[in-house]
């Protein structure tokens, strides 16, 4: 039987509380500071840099394939579906985003987000743009009669 990882069994506040640790110091600094008592800022826990720096990659990793396949969903999208699913993704990514700024985390550990975020803006922005209705030329031509008749002058616009 494989032995389990001490880092994988700690709760998710825990492991949340090391990922930040690793985004702001060495993994060496890191060691040393999971080493200290909780009272001391630290969660008691005797590790090495090899098995820290593999819990931050694969749960790096989850983030990141899960990015990936937002992107691919809307690569195959039509242009003619409709679009309340890609606002809700771009609102997804927008709050990952502006919560990783808000912790302090470093512009290079939220790139891959952001550059998805940009993609499904684009692809967001032409489907709005294929799907937009063209202009009525004679609505303005209406809407300044209507004027006129309300205010009582001609031409109010």
């Amino acid at each position: 039987m494989q032995k389990q990882a001490i880092l994988e069994t700690l709760p998710p506040e825990d492991q949340t509380f090391i990922l930040d640790i690793c985004r702001t110091h060495t993994y060496t600094d890191a060691v040393d500071k999971l080493r200290l008592p909780r009272e001391q800022g630290g969660l008691d826990i005797i590790t090495n840099r090899a098995s820290l720096c593999r819990f931050v990659q694969k749960k790096t990793d989850t983030t990141t394939a899960a990015v990936e396949a937002i992107l691919e969903r809307f690569k195959s999208i039509h242009p003619a579906d409709t679009l309340d699913d890609s606002d809700a993704l771009i609102r997804l990514i927008q709050e990952r985003i502006f919560s990783a700024l808000a912790s302090d985390r470093d512009f290079n550990d939220i790139r891959r987000e952001f550059e998805a975020y940009i993609s499904l803006k684009r692809q967001n922005f032409l489907e709005r743009k294929k799907t937009m209705p063209k202009p009525d030329p004679g609505l303005a031509k209406k809407q300044n009669t209507i004027l006129a008749k309300i205010l009582g002058s001609k031409g109010a616009l």
